[in-house]
């Protein structure tokens, strides 16, 4: 079934190739399971995933509401996947979710039209658990910095479009308020 251990933050739990994490825990460059926070780890050995419960609920975890950066990791026609690592200016490392539903208020086809992988987008969480589900409906919230789809430069805003300076091509994106490369 399970098992169960107290660790602090940094404390070895195993090698990725014996569990996956789910909570409280990250991998390390080496590949390494480490905790995340200060808690209980539970070893779900029929599952083969790891956790670490927080012994204090308020020391994981992002609200509803909270402000994330995120880099766009893979998408469909309707579901992005972000990996989420900055939560109100504090570093962190979580899954996330972007429907095609909460990119704006009116009908968006595909998310193609909006982003792209490896686009770093800003987010607002609307769930409190793993992968938190976002949005980038509110204004000011959508892509912050991108790469041109054809030759992987950055692209710069002039107006409502994004450029690309090397090969000339114009891209659509949900662009978010302090996009990073402006033309000016």
């Amino acid at each position: 079934m399970s098992s169960v251990k107290a660790v602090v933050p940094g404390e070895a739990l195993g090698v990725e190739e014996e569990a996956i994490p789910v909570q409280g825990v990250y991998v390390d460059k080496q590949g390494y399971l480490r905790a995340l926070v200060v808690g209980t780890v539970v070893m779900d050995k029929l599952k083969k995933t790891i956790m670490v419960r927080p012994a204090n609920k308020r020391e994981l975890g992002l609200r509803p509401g909270a402000l994330v950066e995120a880099i766009v990791v893979s998408m469909s026609d309707d579901i992005a996947v972000l990996n989420i690592y900055n939560a109100n200016g504090v570093p962190v490392d979580f899954s996330g979710i972007l429907h095609v539903t909460q990119v704006s208020s009116e009908y968006v086809k595909t998310l193609w039209d909006v982003l792209r992988p490896g686009d770093i987008v800003r987010a607002r969480v609307i769930n409190s658990f793993i992968p938190y589900q976002v949005s980038i409906k509110d204004p000011g919230l959508g892509v912050v910095a991108a790469r041109c789809s054809v030759c992987g430069d950055l692209l710069y805003k002039a107006g409502e479009k994004l450029h690309c300076a090397s090969c000339g091509s114009i891209e659509n994106r949900r662009i978010g308020v302090g996009y990073v490369y402006v033309l000016r």
